[in-house]
C-alpha cells in the first residue's frame, strides 16, 4: 500500500482554529488563520467566525474587532454569530461603546 500526501484544505484549518478557540488557544487560532494564506488557502466566513469567537473567548477584544474588519474587507459577510462573539468580547473587555457601534453595523448590513 503506497502513503499519498494529504493536504490541509481550509475545511481542516476551520476544525483546527475551532479546537484552539475550544481550548481557549486564541494566539494558535490567529497563527492558523495566517496559515491558511500560507498554504495558498483562502480564509471563508467560518474561518474568521471561529478566530472571532477564539479572541472572544481569549477576552481579546481589540482583536475580534480588527478581524470583523478584515473580514470584510476580504469581501466575507459576517455572519450574525461573528457579530455577536465580537460584541460578547466587547462585553467583557468593557468597551460598550464599540459593542453599540457593532449592533448599529449588524443592522445596517441587515439592510443591505
Amino acid at each position: 500500500m503506497s502513503c499519498s500526501r494529504v493536504q490541509a484544505d481550509t475545511v481542516v484549518f476551520n476544525a483546527t482554529i475551532t479546537a484552539c478557540e475550544k481550548g481557549h488557544q486564541w494566539l494558535r487560532s490567529l497563527m492558523l488563520l495566517q496559515g491558511l494564506h500560507a498554504a495558498r488557502l483562502q480564509a471563508d466566513a467560518v474561518s474568521f467566525s471561529a478566530a472571532i469567537s477564539s479572541c472572544e473567548k481569549g477576552q481579546q477584544w481589540a482583536r475580534s474587532l480588527w478581524l470583523l474588519v478584515e473580514m470584510q474587507a476580504q469581501g466575507l459577510r459576517p455572519a450574525t454569530l461573528s457579530f455577536n462573539s465580537a460584541i460578547s468580547a466587547c462585553e467583557k473587555g468593557h468597551q460598550w461603546q464599540a459593542a453599540l457601534h457593532l449592533l448599529v453595523e449588524l443592522r445596517q448590513l441587515a439592510l443591505r
